[in-house]
């Protein structure tokens, strides 16, 4: 028997236009038919409580469509779910950004070939999907690539936690590994390299199954690669992941150190990120609210000196 066709984009947004305007038209029912009981008298409670279940689940099922949560009923569940595997592996091997719409069409294409590699779409077909679903996975890889940044982050205040006095490794010494100018016999650098190896590149990847310690007990930092490697993308390390891993550090360095410094000085305290600094005038008048609550609350008069801090 012929195998059944998967409906190609514009007929999934038909399907959805379909499902919403048939929603809509249940809705309406529903509204006369409660309407028409609210006007008619001698209800049973049965009744009652039978049309108050109907209300509700209609509710609830309009609630459901608004804030994106039914995702049983989405037809393009399955497009975007193949997108996001795509791209958390191996897209993500090899493209780590994108600027403009030419490139977020590479990017699909990307998609494309490594999430459905038997698609048998024609050119015409490929466009279409471009147009449609390029934005989309332009999304996804920024909120992987954001996901990847974040683990880098927790990566980085182990480091930091891990070293006595706490200290955080400069950007110069991580320029030093990725240009592999490290001498073996010196201490600090072969920590470095093996706090890059073991834990940096491991969250750099965006894929567990890349660089666990499995591959990295076994395989080369610059050609390990499975033994069924056919193209660039099977690289369990690809040199994108080593310059985007650095590219993250030198981009946050001074962001990391700081609320590594923060939460040295105050590890009880809740961190806020200001996306805009705050005025001089706000800071000041900060500082003499918390003076004078500092001295209200220890007594102090206007001659004593306040503690640090």
């Amino acid at each position: 028997m012929p195998t059944k066709r998967k409906p190609n984009a514009k007929e999934q947004r038909k399907a959805l236009h379909d499902k919403e305007a048939k929603m809509k038209e249940l809705e309406a029912k529903l509204a006369s038919v409660q309407a028409a009981n609210e006007n008619k008298r001698g209800t049973s409670p049965t009744e009652q409580v039978q049309i108050a279940e109907k209300i509700k689940k209609a509710r609830t099922n309009k609630n459901r469509k608004s804030t994106g949560s039914d995702q049983d009923d989405d037809p393009l569940m399955e497009t975007k779910e193949m997108i996001a595997k795509a791209i958390d592996d191996p897209v993500f091997a090899v493209i780590k950004f994108f600027k403009g719409d030419c490139s977020r069409d590479k990017l699909a294409a990307h998609v494309l070939l490594y999430g459905k590699p038997n698609h048998g779409m024609s050119q015409m077909e490929r466009d279409d999907w471009y147009r449609e679903f390029s934005r989309c996975c332009g999304a996804e890889l920024n909120r992987h690539q954001s996901g990847v940044q974040t683990a880098i982050k927790r990566e980085m205040q182990a480091i930091h936690k891990a070293t006595a006095p706490h200290k955080m490794v400069s950007v110069a010494k991580w320029e030093k590994y990725l240009k592999r100018d490290l001498d073996a016999t010196d201490e600090d650098d072969c920590k470095l390299f093996e706090a890059c190896y073991n834990q940096i590149l491991t969250k750099a990847t965006g894929a567990t199954e890349r660089w666990n310690a499995s591959r990295r007990g076994y395989f080369c930092l610059y050609n390990g690669d499975p033994p069924n490697k056919k193209g660039e993308f099977d690289y369990c390390i690809t040199p994108e992941t080593e310059a985007h891993a650095l590219l993250a550090l030198k981009g946050n360095w001074n962001r990391w150190h700081a609320q590594c410094q923060t939460t040295d000085k105050c590890p009880s305290y809740k961190q806020k990120t200001l996306h805009i600094w705050p005025a001089e005038e706000v800071i000041q008048a900060s500082g003499t609210i918390k003076e004078r609550l500092c001295r209200e609350r220890r007594n102090l008069d206007k001659l004593t000196v306040t503690p640090e801090g």
